[in-house]
């Protein structure tokens, strides 16, 4: 299995439960960092990392460390990051090409 779970991923994003200020016993997912499935969709993802990625993920970093930042909810992320509904078209059809093209070098190598 080479795929990480949900919960997984929600660790290395720093998922937390936090009670939502308008009802008491209701709560939200925050993170520290975007969950995976927002970043695929968000305008920052070209499929490699890249310096754009780099300087946005050092300032965040900093942010954090000197308290300027805290957890987002998905709806923050979205708007943080910069979401267009292309995006997720794109990163699908980047994934559907990568794993055809890979299947037919890996292909030609038998």
């Amino acid at each position: 299995d080479d795929m990480l779970s949900e919960e997984e991923l929600g660790l290395i994003s720093g998922v937390t439960k936090v009670y939502t200020a308008t009802q008491r016993n209701q709560t939200e997912e925050q993170s520290w960092w975007p969950k995976h499935s927002v970043w695929r969709t968000s305008g920052m993802y070209t499929g490699i990392w890249n310096p754009r990625n780099k300087q946005w993920f050092q300032k965040w970093l900093k942010d954090i460390r000197e308290g300027r930042a805290s957890p987002l909810n998905t709806r923050d992320w979205r708007s943080a990051l910069g979401m267009y509904r292309q995006c997720a078209k794109l990163a699908e059809l980047f994934d559907e090409n990568t794993t055809k093209v890979v299947d037919r070098w890996l292909g030609l190598m038998h």
